[in-house]
């Protein structure tokens, strides 16, 4: 599997962020053009930390949700 990111995200937030929220920019750019999870006039995606764990191998859930 690859994943891909936003150099400038990389740039102001770090590699881990920039990759999750490639994912999460990715999911919702699919959502609406199947105009689907549309709530508030907002689209959505929605994942745990630990399924984001597993899809990301190479990060622990601290480092995918630090807060």
């Amino acid at each position: 599997m690859m994943h891909h990111f936003d150099i400038e995200v990389a740039r102001a937030q770090g590699i881990n962020a920039a990759i999750v929220a490639e994912h999460f920019r990715f999911w919702i750019l699919k959502h609406k053009s199947e105009s689907k999870h549309c709530h508030g006039g907002r689209w959505w995606c929605y994942a745990s930390v630990s399924g984001l764990a597993e899809l990301f191998p190479y990060m622990t859930g601290k480092l995918i949700h630090p807060h």
